[in-house]
């Protein structure tokens, strides 16, 4: 049984790289056979992945990028990568480069069925045409209004999704997005991000001594660690808390913290794993931080009309984790900033346990390995 898997691998940030790494081993511990990323890029993408390293006219940020580049880079060989390669816009050139090649084609997780200016519509992330397979998602997420599409981008929409044989997404706004399009919505499931379904075995000590050596942090201090698109989330905690903790930047670099450019996805888990508290906007870093009972904030920066659109809220309202949850743009955006830190790192009066929803996470995969099993049996 050959399974290919077409995702975001090569972009430049930990959660499109780790979703992917953990998809392909779920399936690969879940399922048995030969299961390869097909290594497919978009030239729009890549162009724009490109240009991200030199957005900056820092030139301290510049070299910073680079680093950050360089490193995704070479974490690619750490991948079940497939032997061809193709960066192309084209959905003919997708189809002859994976066509009769697979027994399954499995795309997701993260944004694939996005609509948006980078990649368009269609796209191969929908897999079109005869590919000589069975074509399945996991976990695929859009948070895109398909209402906005021209009547033959609809018919073509409904066209793609309707080929697949199980159709999982990762949040209930795609869920009920993709619903209008799908005849049988017995195909429909609700999944769990795939970093859920794999135990990376985050190593604490390894990532304290990353913080340490490389990070240059005094561990006798608490430490929050800031993901942000937003150095202001971290100026404006820093003129409430001062020097009383040691502030870290986890991917973007933010002035005035300590950051490594170079730090690897399975170093990045792990120092996650040693924070004390996390400040994130990024999806997956809430993620890893639940999977190691590691309080933190989620912060939505998007321009989004509603929370209720956010893929972030989207999980923590179906967890119980509201509180975790605020908008950029709130006014008390700040209280719940604050009230989080003091709960967690001044006074210690809880004591983050996220185990529970991981294993409820992991249940919402099961239908997608089922589905696996029964397409084998039925070869």
């Amino acid at each position: 049984m050959r399974i290919g898997i077409l995702t975001f691998h090569r972009s430049h940030n930990y959660g499109a790289y780790l979703q992917a790494f953990a998809l392909a081993k779920s399936i690969e511990l879940e399922i048995g056979g030969e299961i390869e990323i097909i290594d497919f890029n978009m030239k729009t993408a890549d162009r724009l992945y490109k240009k991200t390293v030199i957005k900056k006219n820092n030139i301290l940020s510049l070299v910073h990028n680079l680093k950050r580049y360089k490193m995704f880079q070479e974490s690619l060989r750490m991948l079940p990568l497939s032997n061809l390669t193709m960066i192309s816009d084209s959905c003919d050139q997708f189809i002859d480069m994976v066509k009769d090649r697979y027994d399954i084609i499995v795309v997701g997780s993260d944004e694939v069925w996005k609509l948006k200016r980078v990649r368009g519509f269609p796209n191969p992330y929908w897999l079109p045409g005869n590919l000589g397979c069975k074509k399945v998602s996991y976990a695929a997420s859009s948070r895109s209004n398909f209402d906005k599409l021209s009547d033959e981008g609809k018919i073509l929409l409904y066209k793609y999704i309707n080929d697949f044989d199980y159709i999982g997404v990762r949040d209930k706004p795609t869920y009920t997005s993709v619903s209008r399009y799908v005849e049988n919505n017995n195909k429909l499931n609700l999944n769990c991000d795939p970093t859920f379904n794999f135990d990376f075995n985050s190593n604490k000590e390894n990532g304290k001594s990353i913080l340490i050596k490389r990070f240059k942090v005094d561990i006798n201090k608490k430490v929050i660690g800031i993901m942000s698109t937003d150095p202001t989330l971290y100026t404006e905690i820093r003129k409430t808390y001062g020097d009383r903790f040691e502030f870290v930047s986890l991917y973007n670099k933010i002035p005035y913290t300590k950051s490594v450019a170079d730090l690897t996805p399975f170093d990045w888990v792990d120092v996650i794993a040693a924070l004390d508290f996390l400040v994130t906007t990024y999806f997956h870093g809430m993620c890893f931080a639940m999977k190691s009972n590691v309080p933190f904030v989620l912060v939505e920066c998007r321009t989004i009309d509603s929370k209720s659109l956010s893929k972030s809220y989207d999980l923590l309202s179906r967890v119980g984790l509201d509180n975790h949850f605020c908008m950029r743009n709130d006014e008390d955006i700040f209280k719940v900033l604050n009230k989080q830190i003091n709960d967690y790192l001044i006074d210690e009066s809880l004591v983050p346990q996220y185990d529970y929803i991981i294993n409820e996470q992991r249940e919402l995969s099961k239908s997608f390995f089922n589905r696996l099993r029964q397409m084998i049996k039925e070869r």
